[in-house]
């Protein structure tokens, strides 16, 4: 599904839980039901600051709605993978495999063994890749943020306000 806006991608964060009734990944679905929860916090403050630096619906708004939730899109594709990868994982042969109980030859129990150790491999290194998704996206922020800066803005006022001041001053004498 193609999204198109930080709001979908958060709505679809929402409906998209991961679970798995495989002790094999119990810390792997702990780990993807907090970096959600991470992210939708980071989106929420992202969607946040988009609001204060940009005209809600204008073109540059919704060019960084899109952009953000376009990038965000790989993130939610990835939990799909996840998701399908831990539903065709047939836990109780990787146990009695890892025990080595099983009646086909070591040499196929070691093969079979090291196909479910890289398909563990394989979620690990998409959790982590959206771990390097998130970072990136949280790096924004402060970007936008300082977008908001008014320094330059304060620093002119109290220029005129010092202006003031002196004439002041001047009127006074």
């Amino acid at each position: 599904m193609k999204y198109y806006s930080i709001s979908e991608i958060k709505n679809e964060l929402c409906n998209h839980s991961i679970t798995s009734d495989k002790m094999v990944f119990k810390n792997s679905i702990k780990s993807i039901e907090e970096q959600r929860n991470r992210f939708y916090s980071i989106l929420v403050q992202l969607e946040e600051a988009l609001e204060n630096r940009f005209k809600q619906k204008s073109f540059t708004y919704n060019r960084f709605d899109g952009m953000i939730a376009d990038v965000s899109e790989n993130l939610i594709n990835n939990y799909d993978y996840i998701k399908k990868i831990m539903d065709t994982f047939d836990d109780s042969e990787y146990k009695r495999l890892q025990a080595f109980h099983l009646a086909i030859p070591k040499e196929l129990q070691y093969q079979k063994l090291e196909m479910y150790e890289d398909t563990i491999d394989k979620i690990r290194d998409c959790i982590t890749e959206n771990e390097k998704l998130i970072i990136q996206i949280e790096g924004i922020i402060p970007e936008i943020i300082e977008l908001n800066d008014r320094t330059e803005e304060m620093s002119e006022s109290s220029k005129k306000i010092e202006e003031l001041v002196e004439q002041l001053k001047f009127y006074k004498q």
